[in-house]
């Protein structure tokens, strides 16, 4: 579906901010269960869950984009999502947690909310995929009540397979032809930066959380090390990756992917740092090490795709922050576990390749300057 700026600029409405900060919380208790025992499998539980509430978020923000509504009914479905999403999130502490049947049953009520949404932005755009997306996510709603009706021990497995329904209904929706719908191109700009701002808030609170109480920061070099990772990420999103005159026409699926991938490698990055500058770096091993490194190369590997949407091709910028996060996330896997290294060794080649990364940015960014000044002058 072609992304295209309608004629009256949709703003972002205070309530679409109130819901972020529902977001934020959900976030923050979707990956308590790896703060409190970090490891690979608590990482994938993490993940899941937070997969499953960024897609509720953005189906939610992209309805809006497509049947712009601030009615009270609008308002109210809202508010009940976010007491859904707020369950759901519970459902993923590893601690003293709600049961699973209670977080599907309102994973269902999330879903049916959106499914709702949806049909009513096909009934303003008269366009049948609206329609049958949101039978589909009525389906994938049905399942978690299955499961819950089932009182299912194992939760994540109805949980990740409504997920699965759900968002490969919608893509392989999104392929079809006959689509009527016209996003609003600034609306979503700016409600995926705020995405991503929440994302690097909620990091930064969660490490200020793990120092809380104590008389000294055990690891100076790695609180200051976030800081500059945390800068360092948003100077390329919003300067370099996601300029202004971004771009008429988008690639959106490499969008919402790309911004999905982001935030996984950030929360990835911040949770481990958080981790790294209160604890033992014995307490951690290896695993932490390779989940940093693999957070921080899908980090790169995400920016690398979303300068390729915004310049509706592959910049050459684009190939030196794609090779820079395979060689980070090769590193996570083959070298770090054998090797094990000590966690300043790893920061240091991490701050290394980032340096190289934002080098290149930087002379990108200057030679596109000089190439449009050269055009400009030539006209």
């Amino acid at each position: 579906m072609p992304l295209r700026q309608l004629r009256e600029e949709l703003d972002v409405h205070w309530f679409e901010l109130f819901y972020d900060l529902i977001l934020i919380a959900a976030i923050a208790v979707t990956n308590d269960s790896f703060l409190d025992h970090p490891s690979g499998s608590t990482a994938l539980v993490a993940v899941v869950g937070f997969v499953g509430v960024y897609w509720v978020w953005l189906l939610t923000t992209l309805s809006r984009n497509i049947a712009p509504r601030t009615t009270l009914l609008w308002r109210l479905l809202i508010l009940v999502q976010m007491i859904a999403l707020t369950i759901v999130a519970l459902a993923f502490k590893s601690e003293e947690s709600i049961r699973w049947s209670t977080g599907l049953y309102a994973y269902a009520v999330a879903l049916l909310v959106v499914a709702l949404l949806i049909w009513q932005g096909s009934r303003a755009t008269d366009d049948r995929r609206l329609l049958m997306l949101s039978a589909l996510l009525g389906l994938s709603a049905a399942i978690c009540i299955v499961g819950a009706a089932l009182q299912a021990e194992k939760g994540e497995g109805w949980f990740v397979l409504a997920l699965i329904v759900s968002i490969s209904s919608a893509v392989v929706i999104s392929i079809l032809r006959g689509g009527k719908v016209a996003y609003q191109r600034d609306h979503l700009r700016e409600r995926l930066g705020l995405f991503v701002l929440i994302v690097v808030g909620e990091g930064i609170a969660q490490l200020v959380h793990a120092l809380f109480g104590l008389e000294k920061i055990p690891n100076l070099g790695v609180f200051g090390f976030t800081f500059v990772v945390v800068f360092i990420v948003c100077w390329l999103y919003f300067d370099s990756t996601i300029p202004e005159n971004f771009g008429q026409t988008v690639r959106w699926p490499l969008l919402f992917v790309s911004h999905l991938a982001m935030a996984i490698g950030l929360i990835g990055v911040l949770d481990t740092l958080a981790l790294f500058a209160v604890r033992q770096e014995s307490v951690l091993n290896e695993v932490g090490l390779s989940i940093f490194a693999a957070s921080m190369g899908l980090v790169l590997i995400a920016l690398a795709g979303l300068a390729a949407v915004s310049r509706n091709a592959w910049p050459g910028i684009s190939t030196v922050d794609l090779i820079g996060g395979i060689v980070l996330i090769v590193a996570a896997v083959m070298v770090i576990p054998p090797l094990q290294p000590r966690v300043y060794a790893v920061m240091l080649a991490v701050a290394a390749l980032l340096g190289v990364v934002v080098a290149a940015n930087v002379a990108y960014s200057r030679n596109s300057q000089a190439d449009a000044a050269v055009a400009q002058s030539a006209t």
